[in-house]
């Protein structure tokens, strides 16, 4: 979960950036979020990711929102 705890916070820092005047800054971080929660569903199907992989997919359009 380190990992995951840390892309979160790349995703946070990338959305600030965002915030600040450089649009595509979540780009990466989102991918990489992402692609781990899918690596992590796929490996541990018992817990619910949905919402996880929800969230991570959509940070991108809110940043988007927040930064206009």
């Amino acid at each position: 979960m380190a990992a995951g705890t840390y892309l979160a916070g790349k995703v946070t820092a990338a959305a600030e950036a965002v915030v600040a005047g450089e649009p595509g800054a979540l780009d990466g971080p989102v991918a990489e979020l992402t692609g781990w929660v899918r690596a992590h569903a796929a490996q541990f199907p018992h817990v619910d990711w949905h919402y996880v992989l929800r969230l991570a997919e959509e940070a991108g359009a809110a940043a988007a929102k927040l930064a206009a």
